[in-house]
């Protein structure tokens, strides 16, 4: 008799998704967040959020294109998108950044985000008044938010700085990918108190005494410019500081340093003057 012997063939199979690059990972990571954000803000506030108001108060002096119209108050919605899109957009990630931190229960990067969040949202509000607060940075969920009155802006920033300083006291996390302070939390809190003074002085007069109380309370305030919140630009084209980028790099030319500043800088004897300017050269 004969007997059949069963054999299975076998092949190995390796699974392969093309449409998911590692480089390229979909969910950014909380020190991601934090220093894209940083940069973000950095040239959002340092170009865009600088270039036009720096021209209606006479620091700069356009002599052609956009920046001539700024310069003569010549200034149409088109001419802000840039500006309110680059502050947006900062603001989404800061967002994102709360929002992941508060779901993994990390109180030290929900502090930075909120008062990150309150310096954006005071510089928007500052530069056109109402805008969306309460309603903005849900995405898809809703893409016409309602504009919030600046009246109602400013006591709501200076309850997120509150919260941040809080979120900051409770943290014990330590805050990596930090391009400002390198997770210093204690110049984080000097950071929000010197925020949060700087919007009350804002309200001086409406509030003629607010300043003054909160500094009753002695804070930990920015005193030396060793713990100044800044980002430095890098000397190559890619991460250069925003207004080398648009008026030198660009080979633009289209501003110039305004005589009004210079003038009234000398005048005074600014001791500042020579290292914000240097002497035309070749006439």
């Amino acid at each position: 008799a004969l007997t059949a012997t069963p054999f299975v063939i076998t092949s190995c199979r390796q699974e392969l998704d093309i449409n998911v690059d590692p480089n390229n990972p979909s969910q950014a990571s909380l020190s991601g967040l934090l220093s894209g954000s940083q940069v973000g803000f950095a040239f959002a506030l340092g170009g865009e959020g600088t270039r036009m108001p720096a021209s209606i108060v006479q620091h700069y002096a356009g002599h052609r294109a956009q920046p001539l119209d700024y310069a003569q108050y010549r200034i149409t919605s088109s001419a802000t998108d840039g500006t309110w899109t680059a502050l947006y957009n900062t603001l989404m990630d800061m967002k994102e950044l709360e929002n992941k931190a508060a779901a993994s229960g990390n109180q030290a990067y929900v502090g930075v985000s909120k008062l990150l969040q309150a310096h954006a949202f005071s510089v928007i509000t500052d530069m056109f008044g109402d805008v969306p607060f309460s309603e903005a940075l849900q995405g898809r969920t809703n893409i016409t938010p309602a504009y919030d009155r600046q009246e109602n802006i400013y006591p709501a920033l200076i309850a997120m700085i509150d919260e941040g300083l809080a979120a900051l006291s409770a943290g014990t996390e330590t805050i990596s990918g930090d391009i400002v302070y390198g997770g210093d939390v204690a110049k984080w809190k000097k950071y929000g108190n010197s925020l949060k003074l700087r919007l009350l002085n804002h309200l001086s007069r409406r509030q003629p005494n607010a300043a003054a109380n909160f500094l009753a309370s002695n804070p930990s305030l920015i005193e030396t410019s060793v713990d100044d919140a800044k980002v430095l630009f890098g000397s190559v084209a890619s991460n250069a500081n925003p207004i080398y980028q648009f008026d030198v790099l660009s080979g633009r030319s289209d501003q110039a340093v305004s005589s009004t500043i210079v003038d009234k800088m000398k005048a005074l004897s600014d001791p500042r003057v020579s290292a914000y300017f240097e002497p035309v050269t070749g006439n």
